[in-house]
């Protein structure tokens, strides 16, 4: 089973520290000279790729997932992967997933955690995004998929490259849209996924390491800032004593350079984060989004729009969240699986209000309620301002559904939520979506 962040917080914030550019240039300069000398050491052609024989056990369980099995001629670094195939003529994406550090090696293993399987080979995420599935094993001597320096990546992250690109490359029916190569994985492989996509920037479209260590800074490519979601437990960094300070600062420095960096965190205790993220419908909408080519315009025809993300907003309440874990910053993180709960009933004087921080025009959706759909909105109604001085009631909850969407022609960069009940009332609000005028 998976064995959790294995590293001390210390030693995290020295492998942040060492690859960051504050280094001096003869350090660099030092350490890419040594690694140059070493690339002779290093097979630089692709093994070919072929079928993988599996034990009954395996094979049972590749059958009820309709997957098949493969992996390199690399007898040094040896990578094996098991394959979905999804059904049509056209190019279609592919998903490419790194498990934790207890399910590499033996293929067998992959089936310890069956969270992405279940979802992405169901019938109803294929209806809605046919796509690949690529789930890799990384050779099981290699303790982790960080390494190298900008530039010079380790034999391991290039055997895992080269196999999840040579297996793209051979699909035929259909063939890999290969500008749409979506990379996730959870702990051990939210680190590869991590790892992988800062080496090599230009391959994946799309990255959501889940349960990882923060991003390495010293990676970042500004020619190429990519599309990242990362997501774990509260509990799981505060226990490991993780700062989100060099989260923000690579998060910072992707969106300023026109890339799109979120961020989403859970109140919860434990490691496992990956079954409730890949539970988000949200997560999947946005990353099949996203092309090397830029913004996919023609999304599935059960796909809504893409809200923006609401990293800069800011979201108060007259009344505090029942607990620390729902509290009113819940309403912009753009996950189902939390939401704000009042402490005490909400009164006509009472309210929850979030800032954009800067005007939008476009759609707006809010949604009531909690992950089970219970605890909806009742008699609340929706008002809006560009100033946050002169606002305008622009739509009512429903009755039915308990969600409010209201379009607005003219700039909002303050939406606030109130009671009209004549009895105080207890207030329940999962989410707040917007989706940019033209979007």
């Amino acid at each position: 089973m998976e064995k959790g962040l294995s590293r001390e917080s210390s030693e995290i914030r020295f492998a942040v520290k060492f690859v960051n550019y504050a280094f001096t240039m003869n350090l660099i300069l030092a350490v890419l000279l040594e690694a140059a000398v070493a690339l002779p050491t290093v097979k630089s052609s692709n093994p070919s790729i072929r079928a993988l024989a599996v034990s009954a056990e395996a094979r049972e369980q590749m059958e009820r997932y309709s997957l098949k099995a493969l992996e390199n001629g690399d007898a040094t670094n040896t990578v094996r992967g098991l394959v979905f195939t999804p059904k049509g003529g056209v190019a279609r994406p592919m998903v490419v997933y790194i498990p934790g550090n207890g399910e590499i090696g033996d293929v067998a293993r992959q089936f310890r955690q069956r969270a992405i399987f279940d979802r992405v080979t169901s019938a109803e995420f294929q209806a809605k995004y046919p796509c690949y599935l690529l789930a890799v094993s990384p050779p099981e001597k290699a303790k982790t998929l960080w390494g190298g320096m900008p530039g010079f990546p380790t034999p391991v992250q290039r055997a895992v490259r080269e196999f999840v690109m040579e297996v793209a490359r051979r699909q035929t029916r259909p063939k890999v849209d290969m500008s749409r190569l979506y990379l996730t994985g959870f702990s051990y492989g939210g680190d590869g996924a991590y790892a992988l996509a800062q080496h090599y920037p230009k391959d994946f479209a799309a990255v959501a390491p889940i349960a990882s260590v923060p991003p390495l800074v010293g990676y970042f490519c500004k020619e190429r800032p990519g599309n990242w979601w990362h997501l774990h437990n509260e509990g799981d960094y505060a226990r490991h004593n993780i700062s989100l300070s060099t989260i923000d600062e690579f998060g910072k420095l992707v969106n300023d350079a026109g890339g799109d960096f979120r961020l989403g965190t859970y109140p919860a205790d434990g490691h496992d984060a990956w079954t409730a993220a890949w539970k988000e419908d949200a997560l999947w909408d946005w990353m099949f989004s996203k092309s090397l080519k830029g913004p996919v315009r023609r999304l599935a025809k059960k796909a809504a729009p893409v809200p923006i993300s609401l990293a800069k907003a800011v979201c108060t309440a007259s009344v505090p969240g029942i607990d620390p874990r729902c509290g009113p910053e819940r309403v912009i993180d753009g996950l189902d699986a939390t939401w704000y709960e009042s402490r005490t009933p909400f009164g006509r004087d009472d309210w929850l209000q979030v800032d954009l921080k800067e005007p939008v025009r476009g759609r707006f959706t809010i949604v009531s309620g909690d992950d089970k759909g219970e605890k909806r909105a009742k008699r609340l109604y929706a008002e809006a301002s560009k100033d946050g001085k002169r606002w305008k009631r622009v739509a009512s909850f429903s009755n039915k559904d308990g969600t409010c969407s209201f379009a607005s022609r003219d700039q909002i960069r303050y939406v606030r939520v109130r009671s009209e009940a004549v009895k105080p009332q207890p207030v329940c609000l999962r989410r707040l979506s917007v989706v940019k005028e033209g979007r």
